[in-house]
């Protein structure tokens, strides 16, 4: 088919779903082809028309000029295929034309182009073809029919089977080289394996469930890539088969695959393998072999986890070492993963799409394998300033390196570098060709590839077109292995995928869902041993680390469901191992304080124990001390008397012993004076000889023979000491002698005698001359000495011996004095004793005195000393008692500290992002989990007086706010603050100030922002970043500490700068916004704490304003006691403390310190003054809690009114009010004077006064038709205990009971359209029914029917006053929804004491005046149409002059302009108005950061103006003063809006004729619009008629008046107006119709030109003048209040007015209700309570709908709707209904049954379930559900509905089965799930009955059967009209009190053929039938009896309409 194409040059489209081989079978075409060159484009969402240019310029070269202009063709009479890949990929603009398709078709229609100069370039030799996959395919789009129309077009589908099998065996012949497999029996395997995953897992449950043949092609061709002699190829089929598919499978789905492989390779290939336990990888591979390029050399070999484990250990320690640090833990599941990347990427040119969570460590993973791959690690440096120009120049750099030098280079792209679509766009194209269509310019591309032409000669491998781009793009494609990580869980992901296809096809989907419950235990438990080891203290608290806490810390993250992330886990772990430290620490040192402190009390007491004792034994040995002291003294007199005696004797002999021995004295002076003449000699000569050195002696040692001299001396010397051997060696022995020195000195002269003198002298004289000194001397310093001393000692001789006998007579008388005095010796030595004796008696006297004194003193002391420390131990009596106690408590404590640590680092991670309620609820299931009773985060984490400091620093001291400020303070990621009052960050600024010397604080907008980041960095400062919307891309390396190793040092990537680390950087991160975007990736990586005020956390603040306002000297005790309390704490923890401390420090005897004793009784006297003092205060604090608790109320009150005014938002974005706001009105209540009484009573006035300023500010913020829904919603919750839960859930349309299938006759006053409210109030209320005696007919049929529902009471009176005001409320809404809105009012007004929901009338001047202020803008929220610029523009002149008021009215381009008048005005004080800010929102958050930032000028004002719009800046609004600005209701301001934009000159400045029209046109605009009011009878929807309608219907007004002899031109005013102004709006049909009328009706020759006709609808005529004042007085003189009249609409619009806005506004408080009640993740208790009236009703409904029971047991029986070949259409129809209907009702029984059986605990929770139940929760339909049909909005009416068609549908079953559906009479449509398509299986039948085509039908209608003819007959019955009465012949206008719609007749129905007549002929109208009455879906139309147009007219303007039964 394709040849004759190609062959004939023709343009084709081949068309086939992904992977069905069209790009195969295109190459296999272009192979065949001779002579032709392709040129491909793989088209992208972006792909447009320069880039198919830019291809062609490529392969054809410039356009050539030639005879008929410019051409572009192939050189050489060449041809080129322009093929086009994906060619309904590129995204259309908003007008629906793709520039690319449309490029094509000009190029398929006229051969050509124009180029960027306008001039046409010819094509030549071009064909164009293209593929596509199926327009119905996700992310594709349809291609134009012009375009399509051009082409031919071929659709391939997926080969059969057998040709599959016949495909894969051929290929794997080839990869099977022998063995036991045959290729068949593989081939079979695979595509079993393929066709069964292809049926379980689908699109429709995960988009990248996309399977194809092309699985299986890649299945087998991967089977080459494996090492055979490591593993067989059985193995290697299985573990293939798995990568291929089970990689990017979710969850369950694994387990369901793996049981399918298994048994497939079982049963097939007989493989019963486990391909678990190892892994296939290349990494063993060598550096040469990686980077050889050659596949052969790189094979996938099989490893053992183990053996895979040491090998990836060892490259990631050389990676750390070398770059950075990974942290990666390498367990089973991440080496699995890592061999699946290495699979991937050791391909050319392999890819990835990483899918999963934050922190599953993706880019860690990425980092490791291309270290191990010896790639590039190539991603974008994110900058401030990053956008689509630096991408595009990345990818520039990128390419080069792949493509031209070569260098393999993995380009890592995660989800917060996707800034815009156009990136992943040109990843798509890079993935699907390898290149970016227009990357690079042609000349840029001549440069670059110069240096690849050698290269391409030299590659043998190269095989592709000879191109140098070829060449390029085929390296890049081997070389560039792009890797694409993002989170699904991000909002963009599906998005992204779907409109980037190859995400899909070109990479391997690699789905890496959260860990295993194993992995996740093996994280924790890796750290905890890293701690362990690293502290030696910590081994000895392995049970803090033991199983348990592991597997709670799994469960505990696992209880946050999708909430919590990896990331947030390890987090977690690491929190944990932080807080258990540190508390553990602080408690033991504590402890040992305490135990310190006991201890020295416990010693104390030992020793008052012992001093009692010793005390006893003192005084007994007081008394025997004192007895002995008594004898001692008797002893000492004795003794004293004897010596007295002794004393005398010893004086006697003592004066005999003097004369004795002065006689001795004058003796011995002779002798003593001989013998000092020579004394001196010898002295002198003793001394020389001890000053003789030893060297001389040895000197004359050394002689052999000695001078004479020498000799002689020494003769004398040995002579003198006796010795007789005189010889030359004994002297030299003598003086070789130690001692000789000392013996001569020492020798004594008395031992020499006669004979030894003798002989000296002999030689004295004989050798005279030897002893001379100087002859001597001179031969021997040492003899000399010795000379001398020889003669010394013989004079001394002989002077001993001449004085001997005088020594003998003194020796005698020596010896008398001796003996005298050993005699006087003997004497004193026994006076001596009997003195000692009395001195020993005096002493032991003294000593036992003295004992005795010391025992009475010790004792004395001993007695304090016991006495003071009993007193002082009876004083630390309570301390000891309590220390003992904390002691305990810390023990238990340490027991404890675990599960709490464990507590509090969950609490820290997982919840500061939730609201209070959720942290409560999370914290109670865990407390739940863990078996712990009580715990409380903010005493664990933080003390009283650190609480106390924080609040006095500014912090609210709500829980909620101290919870967050122990989060931020201690939390291991970066806080980000939400804080919308500013309050909490105020203090943080406070607060780091306090603690840290260098904070800085900057703005995100900052444009300096970058550069104080990095200064902040490096220098190790805290920086506070506020006006944090989003996280931007340059925080991100920051917040994941992504630090790289430099050396000794870490740098951080900020932007494109690597910047020094410093780590005493903190980062704190701060929002205004209360919703800041934060992706999955985002959230993840910073502490979330939200400081959004809570309920509680308000009534505090409130009561405190109260007070410092009605008491503010209350309010001062009140903080005046609570800060002296906390000093008062401050100081008695630190008196307890330097009490431990000196207890602790003491040494020695605690007793005998008495420093230390008075120190203690000083502390504890303290302490028990202290003490005294916090009870006193405590019982005062409660008497001024009493006090201020009388000033509650109105705080409760305000808290609540605050938080309901916050659940506007719900109704409407706009309706955003901030907490200052609020606190200004509630001061402003305040401040009002109250009449004099008790505080009570000004208590309950100021309640009021708050409720009203409340009220009326906010209604002023809503729109008109928001306000009673705003009261209803106030009154609902302020006066909550009037109003029960049932009753409010009902009233709201959620009956606890259903009352369907209730029994029992309704009383005869209730109509049958209110017969099932009657029901359902009768079987939810049966004592309310009883009250209200509703049987009494004659009491209630007068209501039901009149106007009492209206009055003040809403009920009859007998009754008002037996039931509730809103009790009164439900009748009417039950009976009387026509006056509900009525109702409410008053409701409204009564329950809140107002005397309207709608403000006072709105007052510029005041509200500028009193309420503005320069720092709040003023925002006027408009309705199309309503423009408040004339009445500001007016006030301005007046107030600040024109000159000083600007405007600007954003668009495109403004915001400039703006910014500068803003900076300007604020500047200046001048008054600045933008407006239609709902055209630029998404240049909100610039102008509210300026705004915020601004230094402002006192005058200045900022005005603003806005449409409501959804992305209107949630900060701006809540920032701003908001007042909503509507058009006036009513025709008559409408049209006084329009004339004062009309001017007396340009009115006058026409004709009279253009000035009436003009006038009729104002009218005709009024109309339209306010005909919108009745909305669906006015008009079907909402119709934007605008004032630029309007404006645009007097510019044609004046084109139909210009030529004044013409007259108006009719037909050009009804085209235009009906066809393209205001008709150019209206897409219902029969709105357009009600739209023709009005222009025929009011643009009428009778209307205007002098005519008298009043306008249709009012007695109005239009003036003849062209004086703008004729026009405004007739316009005054308009009601205030339009007629239905006036629009043409029935009497009774204002009772269906009533009823539509009754409904929107209970519409709007069940939407309310439910934003309050809807919570996060699964709360069972929750999902009990409010689904459990649904679980009920539906058992209810199953229980009494046999024959839906039977039915779905039936077709489950048969598997197929019954019906057959030869059934009747309508057989048929009501088969396939009947199957329809039993599925819908089996998917809501699935549904249901699956939800009960969860709450009953029979299953777990499936995310299938999750998000069913999280609809129904929302009163949302399921999606599952909705596609099946388009039913009730409301899920239990969708319940009942279903079960009733089903049941309805069931009868219709029975009468086809017995033939006689079409004749059993009157057939009820609203019975059937598809109306429609019964109305078409009539017409079929007809058809074949007439035996005409379908399309020659026409429907006809008719209320007498009989004016149908021929052909097959229905009667329709169950219709209601609406917009008049109809009794089968003639239609009538309705009564003012008539019901909304009323029942019409059974109406015959029939298809005639179209040349037919219809039944009525001319005289008839179409009108709808809708098949609902909200006329949402046209059935279609049926023909209506009139008499002819004017009536086709006026019910026409009626809006006639048809329904089907409710």
């Amino acid at each position: 088919m394709l040849a004759p194409w190609l062959k004939n040059r023709e343009p084709f489209i081949l068309v086939g779903p992904e992977g069905c081989g069209k790009s195969t079978l295109m190459e296999y075409c272009f192979k065949r082809i001779m002579g032709v060159q392709v040129a491909m484009v793989n088209c992208s969402a972006q792909t447009n028309a320069a880039n198919v240019i830019q291809k062609l310029v490529q392969v054809c070269g410039k356009p050539v000029t030639t005879n008929t202009g410019k051409c572009l063709r192939p050189p050489d009479n060449s041809r080129i295929i322009l093929y086009l890949k994906d060619i309904n990929l590129p995204r259309p603009d908003k007008y629906n034309t793709a520039q690319l398709v449309a490029f094509l078709q000009q190029l398929l229609t006229h051969n050509g182009y124009y180029d960027e100069n306008l001039e046409f370039i010819h094509i030549e030799r071009i064909q164009i073809i293209a593929s596509m996959n199926p327009a119905s395919t996700v992310g594709r789009h349809a291609l134009s029919t012009r375009f399509t129309a051009r082409a031919r077009i071929m659709y391939m589908s997926y080969p059969e089977k057998e040709s599959l099998m016949t495909i894969y065996t051929q290929m794997a012949q080839k990869c099977l080289s022998g063995g036991s497999v045959s290729p068949q029996n593989l081939a079979r395997a695979m595509l079993d394996v393929y066709t069964q995953v292809y049926d379980a897992f689908t699109v429709n449950d995960y988009p990248h469930y996309q399977f194809t043949p092309r699985d299986v092609t890649h299945w087998v061709k991967g089977l080459t890539r494996y090492a055979v002699d490591g593993l067989n190829m059985m193995e290697a089929v299985a573990y293939e088969g798995n990568r291929i598919f089970r990689d990017r499978l979710v969850g369950d789905a694994v387990e369901g695959f793996n049981s399918m492989m298994s048994a497939v390779l079982n049963s097939v290939l007989g493989f019963r393998g486990d391909v678990s336990s190892w892994v296939a990888s290349t990494l063993g591979a060598s550096a040469e072999d990686r980077l050889s390029g050659d596949p052969a050399r790189l094979r996938l070999a099989k490893w053992s986890m183990e053996d895979f484990g040491e090998l990836v250990a060892e490259k990631l320690k050389n990676f750390e070492r070398e770059t950075k640090e990974l942290n990666i833990l390498l367990f089973p599941e991440v080496l699995e993963r890592l061999a699946r990347f290495d699979r991937v990427l050791s391909e050319h040119g392999g890819s990835l799409l990483l899918c999963g969570q934050s922190g599953a460590g993706r880019r860690s993973c990425m980092l490791l394998m291309a270290y191990m791959h010896h790639m590039e690690f190539y991603t974008p440096k994110m900058t401030r300033n990053y956008d689509l120009k630096a991408f595009r120049n990345d990818l520039k750099e990128v390419l080069k390196k792949a493509g031209v030098e070569g260098q393999p280079v993995m380009l890592f792209l995660e989800d917060h570098q996707i800034i815009q679509p156009a990136y992943l766009e040109y990843i798509n194209s890079l993935l699907s060709g390898g290149e970016v269509p227009g990357l690079f310019s042609n000349e840029e591309l001549a440069k670059e590839l110069m240096p690849l032409e050698q290269r391409k000669n030299e590659d043998n491998a190269y095989s592709g077109p000879p191109s140098l781009y070829a060449y390029f793009t085929y390296r890049v494609q081997r070389n560039l292995h792009i890797v694409v990580s993002m989170d699904p869980s991000n909002e963009l992901f599906r998005a992204r995928c779907e409109s980037n296809p190859a995400l899909f096809t070109r990479c391997s989907m690699q789905w890496l869902d959260v860990w295993s419950t194993k992995a996740m235990a093996h994280i924790p438990f890796t750290r905890m041993q890293e701690l362990l080891n690293s502290s030696q203290d910590l081994r000895s608290t392995k049970d803090a680390f033991d199983k348990n806490i592991i597997n709670h810390m799994v469960q505990m993250h696992a209880m946050m469901g999708t909430d919590a992330n990896t990331r947030q886990y390890i987090a977690f772990v690491n929190l944990y191992c932080r807080i258990f430290s540190e508390k553990r620490k602080q408690v033991l040192q504590q402890q040992n304080f305490l135990k310190g402190g006991l201890s020295k009390l416990s010693e104390a007491e030992t020793t008052v124990d012992t001093l009692n004792k010793n005390a006893d034994k003192q005084r007994k040995l007081l008394q025997v001390k004192q007895a002995e002291a008594e004898e001692a003294l008797q002893r000492i007199q004795a003794s004293m008397m004897q010596a007295a005696d002794r004393r005398k004797e010893v004086e006697v002999l003592k004066k005999r012993q003097a004369v004795e021995e002065e006689e001795l004295k004058q003796r011995r002076g002779g002798v003593e004076a001989e013998l000092a003449g020579v004394q001196p000699l010898i002295d002198q000569a003793r001394k020389a000889v001890g000053q003789i050195k030893k060297e001389n002696i040895d000197e004359i040692r050394s002689f052999k023979m000695p001078p004479d001299a020498i000799r002689d001396v020494l003769e004398g010397v040995l002579m003198v000491l006796g010795q007789e051997d005189t010889s030359w060696n004994n002297m030299k022995k003598f003086l070789g002698a130690k001692a000789v020195k000392d013996e001569i000195i020492n020798y004594d002269a008395r031992k020499i005698n006669k004979e030894m003198r003798a002989k000296v002298d002999k030689v004295l004289t004989a050798k005279a001359n030897s002893f001379e000194q100087q002859v001597i001397y001179r031969v021997s310093v040492a003899a000399a000495p010795l000379a001398a001393w020889v003669k010394a000692n013989i004079a001394y001789s002989k002077v001993l011996e001449k004085v001997a006998p005088l020594e003998a007579e003194l020796s005698g008388l020596v010896s008398s004095i001796e003996d005298s005095a050993q005699n006087i010796a003997r004497y004193e030595q026994e006076l001596k004793q009997c003195d000692e004796q009395v001195s020993t008696l005096r002493n032991d006297f003294a000593k036992k005195t003295s004992e005795a004194e010391t025992l009475r003193s010790s004792l004395e002391k001993a007695e304090a000393t016991v006495s003071a420390a009993r007193s002082l131990l009876d004083k630390l009596g309570g301390e000891k008692s309590r220390w003992v106690s904390q002691v305990k408590s810390m023990d238990t404590d340490l027991a404890e500290l675990p599960l709490n640590a464990l507590l509090t680092a969950a609490f820290i991670t997982y919840l500061p992002s939730h609201p209070e309620d959720v942290r409560s609820r999370v914290q109670d299931d865990w407390l739940k989990y863990l078996g712990l009773k009580e715990y409380d985060f903010c005493r664990f984490m933080s003390s009283e007086s650190e609480m106390l400091k924080w609040k006095g620093e500014g912090l609210p001291g709500d829980d909620l706010s101290m919870q967050n400020a122990v989060v931020i303070l201690n939390s291991t990621q970066s806080p980000l603050v939400i804080d919308p009052s500013t309050q909490a960050s105020e203090w943080l600024k406070t607060h780091l100030k306090g603690v840290h010397n260098t904070v800085e604080v900057t703005t995100m907008h900052d444009p300096r922002f970058t550069n104080t980041l990095e200064l902040a960095v490096r220098f190790g400062k805290t920086l506070v970043v506020a006006e944090v919307d989003k996280i931007e891309p340059i925080l991100y390396p920051l917040l994941r500490m992504d630090l790289d190793r430099q050396g000794p040092r870490f740098v951080v990537q900020i932007g494109d700068k690597a910047i020094d680390f410093n780590e005493t950087f903190r980062l704190y991160l701060v929002t205004r916004n209360p919703d800041p975007y934060l992706p999955p990736d985002a959230r993840s990586l910073v502490a979330a704490t939200n400081f959004t005020v809570t309920r509680s956390g308000l009534e505090g603040q409130l009561l405190g304003l109260t007070i410092q306002r009605e008491q503010p000297e209350l309010e001062a005790q009140k903080s005046q006691l609570l800060r002296t309390e906390e000093e008062l704490k401050v100081q008695l923890a630190d008196l307890e403390k330097s009490l431990l401390q000196n207890l602790a420090t003491s040494t020695g005897n605690l007793l005998d310190n008495k420093e230390l004793l008075d120190s203690l009784n000083e502390t504890k006297a303290k302490s028990i003054t202290i003490a005294k003092s916090l009870t006193e205060s405590k019982s005062l604090q409660e008497s001024l809690d009493q006090q201020r608790d009388v000033y509650r109320p109105i705080a409760q009150r305000g808290s609540v009114m605050y938080f309901l005014i916050k659940d506007l938002a719900t109704v409407n974005h706009m309706y955003q009010f901030s907490l200052g706001v609020f606190l200004t009105l509630f001061r402003k209540a305040l401040a009002h004077d109250t009449p004099p009484g008790n505080v009570t009573s000004r208590i309950a006035v100021l309640c009021d006064t708050l409720l009203e300023l409340v009220f009326m500010y906010v209604s002023r913020s809503l729109f008109n038709a928001d306000r009673l829904t705003f009261g209803m919603h106030m009154a609902r919750h302020l006066q909550g205990n009037n109003i029960r839960p049932e009753e409010w859930g009902f009233y709201l349309g959620k009956p606890s009971v259903d009352g369907s299938a209730a029994q029992g006759q309704k009383p005869s006053w209730v109509r049958e359209e209110t017969a099932g409210a009657y029901a359902l109030l009768a079987s939810n209320f049966p004592q309310l029914v009883q009250a209200c005696e509703l049987h009494d007919s004659g009491l209630w049929a007068s209501w039901a029917t009149g106007t009492e529902a209206n009055d003040a009471a809403m009920v009859p009176g007998k009754v008002s006053g037996k039931i509730s005001q809103f009790q009164a409320l439900l009748l009417v809404k039950s009976f009387r929804p026509d006056h509900l809105q009525t109702a409410m009012t008053k409701f409204v007004c009564s329950t809140l004491n107002v005397r309207s929901v709608a403000p006072a009338a709105f007052s510029l001047k005041q509200l500028v005046e009193l309420e503005s202020n320069p720092s709040q803008p003023i925002l006027f929220i408009t309705t199309p149409g309503a423009d408040p610029s004339q009445e500001l523009s007016e006030y301005a002149a007046t107030t600040i002059g024109k000159e000083r008021y600007h405007e600007v009215a954003m668009g495109q381009g403004q915001a400039e302009l703006a910014l500068s008048l803003l900076r300007d005005s604020a500047r200046s004080g001048d008054w600045l108005f933008l407006k239609n800010m709902h055209l630029a929102v998404s240049w909100l958050p610039t102008l509210e950061k300026e705004v915020y930032n601004l230094q402002k000028h006192n005058d200045f004002r900022l005005f603003l103006s806005s449409e409501p719009h959804n992305k209107f800046p949630t900060t701006l609004l809540e920032g701003s003063l908001k007042v909503t600005f509507e058009a006036p209701p009513g025709l008559k301001k409408n049209m006084l809006r329009t004339y004062e934009g009309w001017s007396a000159d340009s009115l006058s400045a026409g004709t009279p004729l253009r000035a009436q029209l003009l006038f009729v046109l104002a009218w005709f605009h009024a109309v339209v619009q306010e005909r919108r009011n009745y909305i669906p009878q006015g008009w079907s929807k909402f119709y934007e008629f605008s004032f630029a309608d309007l404006r645009s219907g007097a510019d044609v007004v004046a084109l139909a008046t210009r030529d004044a002899k013409l007259g108006a031109q009719w037909q050009l005013l009804h085209g235009l107006l009906e066809n393209a102004i205001y008709g150019g709006r209206v897409d219902n049909t029969f709105d357009g119709k009600v739209l023709r009328t009005y222009l025929q009706q009011f643009f009428h020759p009778d209307v205007v030109g002098g005519k008298v006709r009043p306008l249709p609808g009012s007695r109005v005529a239009v003036p003849t003048s062209a004086h703008r004042q004729d026009y405004i007085n007739l316009i005054a003189a308009l009601p205030d209040v339009d007629a239905p009249a006036l629009f043409g609409l029935p009497a009774n619009i204002d009772r269906t007015a009533q009823q539509t806005n009754s409904m929107r506004v209970l519409s709007q408080l069940k939407q309310m209700s439910i934003s309050k009640d809807a919570g996060t993740g699964f709360n069972k208790a929750q999902w009990q309570a409010q689904l459990g009236p649904l679980l009920r009703l539906w058992e209810q409904l199953m229980g009494s709908a046999a024959g839906v029971r039977q039915a779905m047991k039936e077709i489950k029986a048969q598997k197929a709707p019954a019906g057959g070949k030869d059934a009747s259409p309508i057989d048929s129809f009501v088969a396939l209904e009947r199957a329809h209907g039993v599925a819908v009702v089996e998917a809501i029984h699935g549904a249901l049954g699956g939800i009960m059986r969860v709450l009953r605990g029979q299953e777990t929770l499936s995310s299938t379930v999750q998000a069913l139940g999280t609809a129904l929760l929302a009163d949302r339909i399921p999606s599952s559900w909705d596609q099946l049909w388009e039913g009730p909005e409301s899920p239990s009416d969708y319940c009942r509905a279903a079960v009733s068609r089903a049941a309805a549908i069931e009868q219709w079953w029975s009468k086809c089965s017995s033939g006689s559906l079409l004749t059993s009479g009157a057939l009820d449509l609203s019975n059937l799930f598809h109306p429609g398509t019964f109305l078409n299986a009539l017409r079929q039948q007809t058809a074949r009955q007439l035996q005409v085509p379908m399309d020659m039908l026409k429907l006809a209608t008719t209320w007498d059967p009989s004016r149908l003819g021929g052909g097959v007959t229905l009667m329709i019955g169950g219709l209601q009209i609406q917009g008049a009465t109809f009794d089968g012949a003639r239609l009538n206008a309705v009564a003012q009190d008539a019901a909304t719609s009323r029942s019409v007749p059974a109406m015959a129905l029939a298809w005639i053929p179209k040349d037919s007549p219809y039944p009525y002929g001319s005289a008839a109208m179409s009108v709808p039938l809708y098949a609902t009455e909200d006329r949402s879906r046209v059935l279609t139309e049926v023909q209506m009896p009139v008499s002819g147009s004017e009536e086709a007219a006026q019910w026409t303007l009626a809006g006639l309409a048809l329904f089907l039964a409710a």
